[in-house]
């Protein structure tokens, strides 16, 4: 049986919107209530680079799903996370599905698996930035 040869290209772009701050995020002991924001005097960085760099990272890191190749879907998903004060990558959620499960799974699990961060600033000091990143799988022959 002659197989065609798909390859995959993620087209990964980050979008910053331009407000303040955004909703109030509930830790976990729900005690704690904080702002993220999106923009911010020091936005946070990615291994010392710009957003370029995490795109050029997730690109490398992303697994286009097999079953996926297979039924060749393809699609744009939209996800949202937050950098802590920390720089640690959290709330990691779907903003806007593809339309295919394993494309939504693979796009959180690749930036939810993000290296740290160094955090963003606001005032001197550290504080949760917010960031929407569109991720595309795409086939092509």
């Amino acid at each position: 049986m002659k197989q065609k040869l798909l390859s995959f290209i993620a087209f990964i772009c980050i979008s910053f919107a331009a407000f303040s701050q955004v909703d109030t995020a509930i830790t976990e002991n729900k005690s704690d209530v904080e702002k993220a924001f999106l923009m911010v005097e020091e936005p946070a960085t990615f291994k010392g680079g710009d957003a370029s760099t995490f795109c050029q990272w997730v690109s490398k890191h992303v697994e286009y799903p097999k079953e996926c190749v297979e039924k060749v879907q393809m699609g744009k998903v939209i996800i949202q996370f937050r950098v802590s004060k920390t720089g640690d990558v959290t709330h990691v959620t779907v903003l806007k599905s593809s339309g295919f499960e394993l494309l939504d799974a693979e796009a959180v699990r690749v930036v939810s698996s993000s290296p740290k961060w160094k955090p963003a600033k606001q005032g001197g000091k550290n504080v949760i930035q917010q960031f929407n990143v569109p991720i595309s799988f795409y086939l092509a022959e």
